[in-house]
């Protein structure tokens, strides 16, 4: 978990950061006993306080193509991954019809509409 503050009377990340994950756990949990497991894939919260707001932001995006394991060679892609899932749920296509990506480099739209097709998340 990180904590970003910025004029705001609350200046302690490390405060920050232990109230944040508290409310959390304890939103999402409630009272019932929880337990930390070790197997789980960590996830990449962020709280912001600008003033006096709270801004809590949960990285939804996974890790990139290249660090998913079914490319064996990597270059850097133009098109952000999440960014290319998005363009292809913004254009309407449908996984029954042909899609075609004319400006192909590195595969990440082809790559992006295969995963939506089989119900990946990008």
């Amino acid at each position: 978990m990180q904590a970003h503050t910025k004029f705001s009377t609350l200046t302690s990340t490390p405060t920050i950061q232990s109230i944040g994950q508290k409310a959390i756990f304890s939103k999402l949990v409630g009272d019932a006993e929880w337990e930390i497991n070790p197997d789980m894939a960590p996830l990449e919260v962020t709280i912001s306080l600008d003033r006096e707001v709270a801004t809590i932001l949960l990285n939804t995006s996974g890790e990139s193509l290249h660090r998913r394991g079914y490319r064996l060679e990597s270059g850097q892609a133009p098109l952000k991954e999440n960014i290319a899932a998005a363009l292809i749920l913004d254009s309407g296509w449908k996984f029954d019809t042909p899609l075609y990506d004319v400006c192909c480099g590195s595969g990440t739209i082809a790559i992006e509409a295969a995963m939506i097709a089989k119900n990946i998340a990008p």
